[in-house]
């Protein structure tokens, strides 16, 4: 079962790693669409609806962030100790 759970606990780590890099990817396209706005090259409808992609995509982050935490407290009791107690480098 730990064999899974670590595996599990593995892909999550690499969602989230990927979903961040994607909230900083949209981040800067928002802060390029702002600039373009002040220019007259992109329309508030542009921006807008960047900044509710951005949202969405930063609404995913945290149920990751929770989820791979939960994984990390069930390795370390899988393996026989306290949630507190579980290095780092099993994830």
């Amino acid at each position: 079962m730990w064999v899974v759970t670590a595996i599990q606990s593995g892909s999550l780590q690499m969602q989230v790693d990927a979903t961040r890099r994607l909230i900083a990817s949209n981040t800067r396209a928002l802060q390029i669409l702002r600039y373009q706005l002040t220019k007259g090259y992109a329309s508030q409808l542009d921006v807008s609806a960047q900044e509710s992609q951005l949202a969405q995509l930063a609404a995913t982050l945290p149920p990751l962030v929770k989820q791979l935490a939960q994984l990390h407290d069930l390795l370390a009791v899988l393996t026989g100790r306290f949630p507190s107690e579980a290095p780092d480098e099993i994830l």
